[in-house]
């Protein structure tokens, strides 16, 4: 939706939308706690929670992402915090940034 939005405002700047999709699947090709791998950028991962599979595509997906553009800023918009909603509830939206402009 925001990324629709973008574009029927007709704003004048350069705008990447990466979709990162996974499956999560039962089986011996899935993960299982104590795996180790290894994400796009190249560090080693442990699996701790085999509900993991959307935050290390996600991670992975950001990573291609800054390797193919040249980004001044790169905002991530998901549902994967499911702490959030536990702190906030429904009526908020939780926030993390390392750039109060931005922000």
């Amino acid at each position: 939706m925001a990324f629709k939005s973008v574009i029927e405002a007709k704003l004048k700047i350069n705008l990447v939308c990466t979709v990162a999709m996974v499956e999560n699947l039962l089986g011996h090709k899935a993960y299982h706690p104590m795996d180790i791998i290894q994400s796009y950028k190249g560090l080693t991962v442990e699996i701790g929670n085999t509900d993991a599979e959307g935050r290390l595509i996600l991670c992975d997906a950001m990573s291609w992402t800054q390797s193919k553009h040249k980004l001044k800023s790169m905002i991530e918009l998901s549902t994967l915090t499911g702490a959030i909603v536990v702190s906030l509830a429904y009526s908020y939206a939780g926030l993390f940034c390392n750039n109060d402009c931005l922000a």
